[in-house]
């Protein structure tokens, strides 16, 4: 019976979300484990819309050496941000970050994207290098939330990871 209110959970947010804002807050984890990863704060939206129009340059960059490059986490609500491990002050959870795998050196992706930092947007604020994928975190665009003053700090708390500050 739970996944009959989860399938008629996923078809509203199907039909009244915009594509950008729908396929930045699906979440495998969310699904499995009952956790609703639907955004309602205005400010939210109007960032995962403007994300949409930021993430081309940058998977463009990376496919260049990573043909499958893709996005693998974007919105997380602070229920799934927990789930997953995220850092209580995780740039998900505001809509100003994405997370991308299927690279073949993480570091080196990082450090192509510096490399080319001139045909990103100038909203990309820092990448990190995990084992497994890169952070990018980005500026405000509606320009109330800071730039994370902790973003230098997360390679200190991933062993094995690296950051390449963007600006």
């Amino acid at each position: 019976m739970i996944w009959w209110a989860l399938l008629i959970g996923a078809l509203v947010v199907i039909y009244t979300q915009s594509d950008a804002v729908r396929r930045y807050s699906v979440s495998l984890t969310a699904i499995a484990k009952g956790i609703n990863n639907t955004p309602t704060d205005p400010d939210i939206i109007a960032r995962l819309e403007w994300m949409a129009t930021q993430e081309p340059a940058i998977l463009s960059v990376l496919r260049e050496a990573d043909p499958l490059a893709h996005l693998t986490s974007a919105y997380r609500c602070p229920e799934l941000n927990a789930a997953v491990g995220g850092l209580a002050s995780s740039r998900h959870m505001v809509g100003l970050a994405l997370d991308f795998g299927g690279l073949a050196d993480e570091v080196a992706a990082a450090t192509r994207l510096r490399a080319n930092a001139a045909r990103l947007p100038p909203s990309l604020h820092f990448v990190y290098a995990e084992l497994t994928h890169i952070h990018a975190e980005f500026h405000d665009p509606l320009r109330k939330i800071d730039p994370n003053p902790d973003a230098t700090r997360y390679s200190e708390q991933t062993p094995g990871g690296s950051s390449v500050s963007l600006g």
